[in-house]
């Protein structure tokens, strides 16, 4: 039998350590890059959720701002009310006024005499709005047939 060539096999054995050793280390200098990516997103993760936390929290305060001036707002209801009944009442007394005075009789005859919607509102006291409701009424009337 023949012997065992020592320095052949410890050279191998060498070897075989070079070359574990090279990859442990490939793969450590890896695991660090890979450590600091990981720090760096977890970073960027943390800047992220502290901006939405502290979004949510504006947020959050807004809207209890805003359901406070609802509550103050529905809690004085009665100004607000009686400011549109009046304005109801005062608009239905200045319809009745201009209709049994013939405010709106003698727009629509100017109308029809071909005279501005502007004109007829300050001649026969009506709103502009009033006037050119009346001339928008006026110019689609019926076609004879």
């Amino acid at each position: 039998m023949q012997g065992f060539d020592y320095p052949l096999v410890i050279a191998g054995i060498v070897v075989i350590a070079l070359a574990t050793s090279s990859t442990c280390a490939y793969l450590w200098l890896q695991l660090k890059s890979q450590t600091r990516r990981v720090n760096r997103l977890e970073h960027l993760f943390n800047k992220e959720l502290t901006v939405m936390t502290q979004s949510q929290a504006a947020m959050g305060k807004r809207i209890i701002d805003v359901e406070n001036m609802k509550a103050e707002v529905s809690s004085k209801p009665s100004q607000s009310e009686s400011s549109v009944i009046e304005d109801q009442s005062e608009s239905e007394f200045n319809f009745q006024e201009k209709l049994h005075s013939g405010s709106y009789n003698s727009a629509l005859n100017l109308l029809k005499k071909g005279m501005s919607s502007d004109d007829v509102a300050k001649r026969c006291g009506l709103s502009k709005a009033e006037a050119s409701l009346m001339q928008l009424v006026n110019n689609k009337s019926p076609v004879d047939h």
